[in-house]
């Protein structure tokens, strides 16, 4: 089975041009800190869904 990894390439990519030259220690703080970023932003958002469409 093959899979397409292409967006990953792509992302690694990116991560490599703009945060490459940091050490790999504040390369992980920083990723932590994106996913937790991301992952409150989806909490407001499940949030404010759940308020439109189900308001009791």
């Amino acid at each position: 089975m093959d899979v397409d990894l292409g967006f990953l390439d792509a992302l690694s990519q990116v991560w490599t041009l703009f945060f490459g030259f940091w050490p790999p220690w504040f390369q992980a703080m920083l990723g932590v800190a994106l996913g937790l970023l991301i992952a409150a932003l989806g909490l407001k958002l499940a949030k404010f869904l759940k308020d439109l469409f189900w308001p009791f």
